[in-house]
């Protein structure tokens, strides 16, 4: 313990309000994730981007996870959709779940442009979702080395099946390698009926994208992120650090906030 570090006494009671502010925003309650449909056969990119309808039994799974919602003058959390002038198609997909919003990138709801042949827009959306769920039809596998997005850390496939008691659906999972493991786990067989499959789906999606936070490629951004933040404070409550970048004061509190910032805290699991 290091006793030289100067302790200030803090008097101002908008420290308290503006400490719970910051816990707040690192507490996340609204998601966006993609839905590719991928249909027989299709493996490249381009073609599983292209499809511009799904089949019924696509159509089917996106009523049991969510309800299909019309996008101009939405009033919920949006995902980054236009809201406004129908740019990104006129519906999607959006569900509650546990107190969380949750806005879906369905791929054959977002509009394919002319002028787009390789399908940059709808891209654009699905590969900045940390997690994407694929609705596979057809006994083919899918490669998730096919898709060019570097952002995205959980691929969750989903093929249906009918058996006698109706259809069901068959779950895989797969992550990139510095994504911890997280609930709920895949039960043997992994199959799911048409009750159980939009509670799992929602959880497992939401933790997936809580646990890529503590991957190196998001934890450095949201270190950073952390010290600023605490940087600000600093600055309103105790001294200005633009005036004092030389102290050792500064110095000291600095790699403080970066060994506060370092913890990495197991994010709640649904």
């Amino acid at each position: 313990m290091d006793l030289s570090i100067k302790m200030t006494k803090i008097t101002d009671t908008e420290l308290e309000k503006d400490l719970i502010k910051f816990e707040t925003n690192t507490i996340i309650t609204q998601y966006k994730f993609g839905i590719l449909y991928v249909s027989h056969d299709q493996v490249e990119e381009d073609d599983l981007y292209s499809n511009e309808t799904g089949s019924e039994q696509f159509e089917e799974f996106l009523q049991l996870i969510g309800s299909k919602i019309y996008l101009k003058g939405w009033k919920k959390f949006r995902g980054g959709l236009d809201v406004q002038n129908n740019t990104t198609g006129t519906h999607s997909v959006f569900a509650e779940f546990e107190g969380m919003e949750v806005m879906f990138h369905v791929s054959t709801l977002l509009p394919n442009q002319p002028d787009d042949p390789q399908k940059i827009e709808k891209k654009r959306h699905l590969g900045n979702d940390i997690a994407i769920v694929i609705f596979k039809e057809g006994s083919h596998k899918f490669d998730p080395t096919k898709l060019s997005s570097q952002f995205t850390q959980v691929y969750i496939v989903v093929e249906p099946a009918i058996k006698k008691e109706g259809t069901v659906y068959r779950v895989a999972v797969a992550n990139t390698k510095h994504v911890p493991p997280y609930k709920p786990y895949l039960s043997d067989p992994p199959l799911f009926n048409k009750a159980n499959i939009k509670p799992f789906l929602l959880a497992k999606l939401i933790n997936a994208e809580r646990s890529s936070m503590l991957s190196p490629k998001f934890q450095s951004k949201m270190e950073r992120t952390n010290i600023n933040l605490l940087n600000n404070l600093l600055e309103k409550y105790v001294y200005n650090l633009s005036s004092l970048k030389d102290s050792s004061i500064t110095k000291k509190s600095i790699k403080a906030l970066r060994r506060i910032s370092q913890r990495k805290k197991r994010p709640p699991q649904l």
